[in-house]
């Protein structure tokens, strides 16, 4: 039994969790000492209580190594977003998308998202991406139906999937693709991206033309339907939340005032659109700050 003892003590030393199922204090004592084992154990109850003690104790350490890793991986890639690195964050998230925590899942859908609708000029590999963020979108939500992350982005995705499969599949998915995104305002209340991503929802359905709202009619008993007064209700409300936290959002308001009649207000936003500037500009970014330019020679 002397043998074991340095073993208990290389255990003690280097599982952590250990102690909270053996006192610290009793084992040390007895891996150090020449006292029978029977001053402190039962005969016998020692080795399978160490035995199942160090599994568990084991698996618990591997448990807080993976969680550390997949918390560098996090870090690593938003960082890498930050300053716009769209492709060595999606390097680095394609290389662990095979896991089971649904914080890389969503990033990962959210990185095929960017990779794939401003870097990928081919059709075919963009809507593969499409394809593949929607299912891993889901996948997050399968690990974590309360990560509100996950449904804005699978509600993204399915919407820009959409995009490769034409009008009346877009149609039909519409109130699937609201009801991500209300489910994720559900979740975050006062997340600014959600309400700006409701309102545009409500701005293309207000934008539909009035023959393909027609073909609608066959499609759905009560097709979807909305206005512009709805879509800037919630732009206003998502600017409310976090003033100027997206160019995006200011460009829509301007095309809301500009679709209601009211140029000047229309005017005031889109010329902040126009002349948004930011350390790090994302693709939509880009083409935000160009169509507000493009509206504002129309005024």
């Amino acid at each position: 039994m002397l043998l074991a003892r340095p073993f208990l003590r290389t255990i003690i030393a280097k599982v952590p969790s250990l102690p909270s199922l053996l006192h610290r204090e009793t084992i040390r004592n007895w891996a150090s000492s020449r006292t029978p084992r029977t001053h402190y154990f039962k005969k016998g109850a020692l080795l399978g209580l160490l035995a199942s003690s160090s599994v568990f104790a084991l698996g618990s350490y591997c448990k807080m190594a993976e969680s550390s890793k997949d918390d560098d991986i996090i870090k690593q890639a938003d960082d890498l977003m930050a300053q716009n690195k769209i492709k060595e964050a999606y390097d680095v998230l394609n290389a662990h998308k095979d896991t089971e925590n649904p914080e890389i899942l969503w990033r990962f859908a959210r990185i095929c998202y960017r990779q794939g609708k401003y870097h990928t000029p081919d059709t075919k590999e963009a809507q593969s991406l499409a394809n593949m963020g929607l299912e891993y979108a889901s996948k997050a939500i399968a690990l974590n139906d309360k990560c509100y992350f996950a449904y804005r982005w699978k509600g993204v995705l399915l919407n820009w999937s959409l995009e490769f499969e034409g009008y009346k599949k877009k149609i039909e998915k519409s109130f699937e693709i609201r009801e991500n995104f209300d489910k994720a305002a559900e979740l975050n209340p006062t997340d600014a991206s959600t309400r700006h991503l409701i309102g545009r929802w409500c701005f293309e359905v207000a934008n539909v033309p009035w023959y393909m709202r027609k073909a609608a009619q066959y499609i759905f008993t009560t097709p979807p339907s909305s206005t512009y007064d709805e879509a800037l209700s919630f732009f206003l409300k998502a600017e409310e939340i976090s003033p100027g936290f997206y160019c995006s959002n200011w460009l829509f308001i301007g095309k809301c005032y500009l679709n209601l009649g009211k140029k000047d207000e229309a005017r005031v936003w889109l010329e902040k659109a126009a002349g948004y500037k930011n350390e790090v500009l994302m693709g939509d970014d880009n083409e935000a700050i160009e169509d507000a330019k493009k509206l504002l020679q129309t005024l």
